[in-house]
């Protein structure tokens, strides 16, 4: 094992002792930002982002992701749901899709 896999394995490891686990419909897929893991916040839907005010990560998602779909349609725990995330190091808020 190189030493490069070493460390990303430790970095695997801690991420997953210290955060919840986030299940979803296709697989769960871990957000990074500034050469390291997010923290995982939780499941979000359109309202619960409405309510923190992070709606403008649903469109950012969206363009990277070359997908369309109504807003209103991401729902917490739904057929479409939204898997919050935010970087331990910026503090950026970073938003992950899944649908059965």
């Amino acid at each position: 094992m190189q030493f490069s896999s070493i460390i990303m394995y430790a970095s695997v490891v801690a991420t997953k002792q210290m955060c919840m686990c986030q299940c979803s419909w296709q697989g769960e897929y871990w957000l990074a930002c500034c050469d390291d893991y997010c923290e995982y916040l939780g499941d979000v839907g359109y309202a619960e982002l409405k309510e923190m005010n992070l709606v403008s990560i649903i469109e950012e998602y969206k363009k990277v992701e070359g997908m369309d779909f109504d807003n209103e349609m991401l729902e917490k725990g739904g057929s479409l749901a939204g898997y919050l995330f935010r970087c331990i190091h910026c503090g950026k808020f970073r938003l992950n899709v899944d649908c059965d």
